[in-house]
């Protein structure tokens, strides 16, 4: 209740006479327990002079039992209302920054890492900070699809103040799920078809046939040809099957024979504080021969509901050097590991390595390792057909 109000307790043997004094002078009042000689008064903050001016004519009794609203009450904690205007500009600005994207996060990367990613979307299409309004999620997919072959299937998907990003570089086998309306099967990928099984739909492509990304496989689109050949009908359907690919992959990797092994003794912290694009740095010292690392961590309400505010860590870690030369058994030996472990995290996928063409030398002081890996792997998408072509 906005408006402030008071309860009187009157005693004395005039109360009707109050009564009728109050309702010819247009005094609003409320009578609660009302006996001969008492009754309880509420009435408006605003008409109790007055009110008690009647009483005292009346040679009665009374006092104020209490009063309430909103206007006592910042009147009585008029010392503590910056608590709720504190309170209404935090709620104020969560809502504000709800409007916003604070955060971008980039799930399911291997061969590009996430950072890669994620400072390219920033560069190019969604900065931090940009209007929830203004991000079309289906058009940065198809430019992500387009800007990165290897990756085969994007998501992009705005949560709370998070723009989520989710990729796939290879396709599982169980990824597409069944579905009943019309759509295709298209390549992940560029490859040259290894088994094709069609379960339904029209098929597009044979075993053997090389083709590129987003060609289609099995189309959902099943034209009807009568006995001239001519076609007097067209049927959409969803289209099923199981579709893998031969795909070859390129691999590089060069380190030096000769370099410096680093032993860290000691670390030492800094921090700070960022506000969208002010920072605030406490005092630090800067050492040399250090290895400067930062970490953030950006503070959020639940989930996925990113504030502009980010607590700033800056590690250094101070070391001591040692030249350390590798000969060409031992330079070969970890190249050799850096390959198996890349080829170990390709198997994780479920693809399966059909040729090692990589070749390890060692040239001016390097270690060089290029080739190619064959694999097979699934290879197709389930993408619906635009619905506006239907019936055409």
């Amino acid at each position: 209740m906005l408006r402030s109000m008071c309860m009187i307790s009157v005693n004395g043997k005039l109360i009707n006479r109050l009564i009728n004094l109050c309702t010819r002078n247009d005094l609003i009042i409320t009578c609660k327990n009302k006996t001969e000689n008492s009754c309880d008064f509420i009435i408006s903050s605003h008409d109790k002079d007055l009110f008690c001016e009647y009483i005292t004519k009346l040679n009665m009794d009374y006092s104020v039992m209490k009063e309430y609203g909103i206007c006592t009450w910042l009147k009585k904690y008029k010392t503590r209302l910056w608590i709720p205007f504190c309170l209404f500009f935090l709620l104020f600005s969560i809502w504000m920054f709800s409007k916003y994207v604070w955060n971008i996060t980039i799930y399911g990367t291997n061969q590009y890492t996430a950072e890669q990613i994620k400072q390219y979307v920033m560069d190019e299409y969604v900065a931090i900070g940009t209007k929830k309004s203004e991000i079309d999620c289906s058009a940065l997919e198809d430019a992500l699809r387009e800007h990165y072959d290897e990756i085969a299937w994007i998501s992009c998907e705005l949560s709370g103040t998070m723009l989520k990003i989710d990729v796939l570089e290879t396709i599982p086998q169980n990824y597409n799920q069944a579905s009943k309306s019309p759509s295709n099967l298209i390549a992940s990928k560029d490859c040259i078809v290894s088994n094709i099984i069609t379960t339904n739909g029209y098929q597009m492509v044979e075993q053997g046939m090389e083709v590129k990304k987003g060609d289609i496989l099995i189309t959902g689109v099943v034209p009807i040809y009568n006995e001239y050949d001519e076609l007097i009908e067209t049927n959409y359907t969803y289209a099923s099957g199981e579709i893998y690919g031969i795909v070859s992959y390129d691999y590089s990797d060069c380190f030096a024979l000769q370099s410096y092994e680093k032993t860290y003794t000691e670390e030492k912290r800094s921090y700070g504080i960022d506000l969208g694009n002010i920072q605030i740095n406490l005092p630090s010292k800067k050492y040399t021969n250090s290895d400067v690392t930062t970490e953030y961590k950006q503070l959020k309400i639940g989930n996925s509901f990113y504030l502009p505010v980010k607590l700033r860590t800056k590690i250094q870690k101070l070391y001591t050097t040692e030249a350390l030369v590798l000969n060409e058994e031992e330079a070969m030996e970890k190249a050799r590991k850096k390959l198996y472990y890349h080829i170990s995290q390709m198997q994780k996928k479920g693809v399966e390595i059909l040729e090692n063409n990589v070749k390890i030398q060692i040239s001016d002081g390097q270690c060089i390792a290029t080739g190619t890996i064959l694999v097979k792997e699934y290879i197709c998408i389930l993408v619906p057909i635009d619905n506006t072509l239907q019936g055409e």
